[in-house]
């Protein structure tokens, strides 16, 4: 680069400082790194005086009208004033969900997808009869989501008709419990017969030919669930590898390489990999890298990001009190368009000089093949054996990634499939694992404090109950049922049920899902598995292992008046309503609509920018990995209480029922998903699933001595069949000896690229800056023709 040059970019930083200074300033980090790169040689460097001549020369086009033009869009500006009402609606048509038509081999239309996200618009609306799998193109999360939802109505159906209906009916027939007038007679009371207690398993706790023959039933059952687990896990896997051949995606031919040197260039890294097959004596086709695409420090655009936003509201304000149609205004706002736009030129020039920084480069790069096939050879490779895949199972923790020695170099990587690239946080890729590690451990201090604090105030709750439950009148006559209903539902009694709900539905989701957040996951996949296995197991110890704990040790009353057996029946009946009620009425949903109504209705006096319109009318976002928690919260409590008060299985059988048609609805009509889930939060919920057969096991046998005090041999024989099931690491041993139905994509990279919702340089926020803050006719991704 030439001295003149050098004099003029620095000179061009100072003049933006100085045209600039009421509104917005490059700090001095920014400057100091731009000018510390242009002279140490960085020849591709763009030239600001160039850059400055190309303002005026694109002036007009720095000045953009989003409207329809023909048969396609004009070039979008997010930062437009007032906002285009009807794009704002064909964003949200093309973010809503719905299936999108399949094309190869050339680009689609400008007015066929949305020119802010580059989505389609016209997609196929899902009905409600439709098969689960036509969700396929979302992930394949969700279509296992349903399946998932399928087989817990599985698990409750067979727990109901092998031995919970027996159950019930013996319990029914039972003649432990004492009516009003046998505890009138003086008869030692264990417990009074109501509505409840005679539906419990302490009704039949003096007829031990009911009682052996329920074990009995019982160990069948825990034998079948594990039989039913088994298929589950093989349908699970298999309606994986057809969701990933029923849709092309980018992850069907890139793997994810983490641990790459600073110094090793992309080209390097090509080298590397296209050798990896050059002696292959089998085949000797080499293989083809179509793309590559390297994660830098994403806190330099987050940067740059903000400054922009800086200058929007600036840009905002000045416009606030100007008629829209007049003179002035359409002046003042195509002079902060053109100081935006001369701020966005100094970026890019900027994150260029960041990417020729080797020490802003993370380790990670996105490696895309020309076909899967080159992808599944290097993956298949370097595959473990199944002892090497059991091993890491129990003590790696990372067990995905797998070792690759790069031969020249003799450099070794990690390398793993890799993730959709909406399913990628790209912000938590440039943290060292370090720094992860040392927030995670304050979080897990942080939810385990949260969890002891909610339990310690159901305890309280739990005791003030039980101290001023109603223990019914003994000396008056047997009451009618609705008066015993009535007597059960006061305040009294219901405190602790309404309590849990309350605390599982606002404290413990916002907090979990808040320090989840902080603990920074390299996927979204990842964050909705860490943050429903952490809800599940609170939520449970908090519906379910508190209330038991103080019933059996502190208050030792499971099965009189305001006991363990009385909040739990109340806790379903109350739930099955509830939650019935919280789905169907989705109080987002009608947010969005009042909030869009509310913007909407002042038309174009608004002073939104169109983004910000955008996301006003967008649908709210669906989030599945609550829905994961809420149902494994009403499985485990189901299942954990089920032989104590088995009508608990009819209740959740139809709530589960309810909610699978309803959330389905919802989904479909009311939400959107802005990323695609993988199978691996249904594999993660799976083996929680599978949990329900000890703890069935064992809640068996505890509930058995509570009544008779006593524990059988054929319990102890059940909750150790259970228990080893659960110890064994099912998927890993069905993944390395079936043989699954697995098609590669024929069709290459470079013509499937067209069929896709979006790539890695897409998402990716360096290669991404371009096409998000320019208009379209900056855009180089193949995915959306350009005028």
């Amino acid at each position: 680069m030439s001295d003149s040059n050098r004099y003029q970019q620095q000179h061009s930083f100072q003049a933006l400082d100085t045209r600039n200074s009421n509104t917005f300033s490059i700090d001095g980090t920014f400057r100091n790194y731009y000018q510390a790169q242009s002279y140490n040689g960085q020849n591709n460097i763009v030239d600001i005086g160039s850059m400055q001549k190309n303002i005026q020369q694109n002036k007009q086009k720095s000045q953009i009208d989003n409207s329809f033009v023909g048969e396609g869009f004009s070039s979008f500006n997010p930062y437009q004033i007032p906002p285009n009402w009807k794009l704002a609606d064909i964003h949200r048509d093309a973010t809503s969900v719905g299936k999108p038509k399949k094309q190869f081999n050339q680009p689609f239309k400008n007015n066929q997808v949305c020119p802010c996200c580059g989505f389609q618009i016209n997609k196929k609306q899902i009905n409600m009869m439709d098969n689960y799998t036509i969700l396929s193109f979302l992930g394949s999360g969700y279509p296992l989501f349903f399946s998932f939802t399928k087989y817990c109505l599985y698990i409750l159906a067979t727990i109901l008709f092998t031995s919970g209906a027996y159950n019930l009916y013996t319990n029914y027939k039972g003649t432990y419990c004492l009516t009003k007038k046998q505890i009138k007679q003086g008869l030692p009371l264990y417990c009074e017969a109501d509505y409840v207690s005679t539906l419990t398993i302490i009704n039949k706790a003096n007829d031990e030919q009911a009682m052996t023959m329920q074990n009995i039933l019982n160990l069948f059952t825990t034998i079948l669930l594990i039989v039913l687990c088994l298929f589950y896990r093989n349908e699970q896997k298999q309606i994986d590898y057809d969701v990933d051949a029923e849709e092309i995606t980018p992850a069907d031919y890139t793997i994810m390489i983490k641990g790459i040197p600073q110094n090793m260039s992309e080209q390097e890294l090509k080298e590397q990999l296209v050798s990896f097959r050059e002696h292959d004596e089998e085949n000797n086709d080499p293989l083809v890298v179509s793309d590559i695409t390297y994660i830098y420090n994403v806190k330099h655009v987050k940067d740059i990001d903000k400054k922009v936003h800086l200058l929007v509201k600036q840009k905002q304000e000045a416009l606030k009190n100007l008629d829209e149609y007049s003179e002035e205004f359409r002046n003042i706002q195509n002079d902060w368009d053109d100081k935006i736009y001369y701020v966005l030129l100094q970026s890019l020039s900027y994150l260029k000089c960041v990417q020729d920084d080797k020490t802003q480069f993370t380790g990670y790069a996105f490696v895309s093949f020309e076909q899967e096939d080159d992808k599944q050879f290097v993956l298949q490779s370097i595959d473990k054996t199944l002892w090497e895949a059991i091993k890491d199972y129990f003590f790696s923790l990372a067990p995905e990634y797998k070792e690759l020695t790069l031969k020249k170099t003799n450099t070794v990587v990690q390398m793993t499939e890799s993730p959709e690239p909406l399913d990628i946080i790209w912000d938590n890729l440039t943290m060292k694992d370090s720094e992860k590690s040392g927030i995670r451990k304050i979080t897990f201090y942080s939810t385990l404090a949260i969890t002891i604090f909610c339990a310690y105030i159901i305890y309280l709750l739990n005791q003030y109950q039980n101290a001023n439950s109603n223990e019914g009148d003994n000396n008056a006559d047997d009451l009618s049922i609705y008066t015993q209903i009535m007597e059960q539902l006061s305040f009294n009694n219901l405190i602790t049920s309404t309590a849990i709900i309350f605390i599982n539905s606002f404290i413990i989701n916002l907090s979990f899902a808040y320090f989840v957040n902080l603990e920074c996951y390299n996927t979204r996949t990842i964050y909705n598995v860490q943050l429903a296995k952490k809800l599940t197991i609170a939520l449970f110890i908090n519906s379910a292992l508190v209330i038991t704990f103080i019933s059996f040790f502190v208050t030792k009353n499971v099965y009189k008046k305001g006991g363990l057996i009385y909040t739990t029946f109340y806790y379903f009946v109350i739930d099955i309503f509830l939650s019935f009620i919280s789905t169907l009425i989705d109080e987002e949903y009608y947010y969005y609509l009042v909030k869009r109504w509310w913007y909407s209705r002042k038309g174009s006096k608004s002073r939104l920018t169109q983004e910000e319109a955008n996301k006003i009318y967008q649908y709210p976002k669906h989030e599945v990995e609550m829905c994961y928690a809420e149902l494994m919260n009403n499985m485990y409590i189901c299942v954990f209480f089920s032989s104590a008060i088995p009508i608990g299985l009819a209740f959740q059988l139809v709530s589960i029922f309810l909610y699978y048609w309803i959330t389905k609805y919802i989904l479909i009509r009311q939400k959107r998903v802005d990323y695609q889930i993988s199978a691996a939060l249904s594999l993660e919920m799976t083996n929680f699933l599978e949990m329900l057969i000890p703890l069935y096991a064992i809640s068996n046998a505890l509930f058995e001595y509570s009544a008779t005090g006593e524990i059988q041999v054929i319990q102890m024989v059940t909750i150790f069949i259970s228990v080893l099931f659960s110890a064994v690491p099912v998927q890993v041993i069905l993944e390395n000896i079936v043989n699954f139905d697995i098609q590669v994509e024929e069709i290459s990279y470079s013509k499937a690229i067209f069929q896709f919702a979006s790539t890695y340089k897409k998402e990716d926020p360096f290669s991404s800056f371009e096409r998000r803050h320019f208009s379209r006719k900056f855009r180089n991704e193949s995915f959306v023709e350009l005028n």
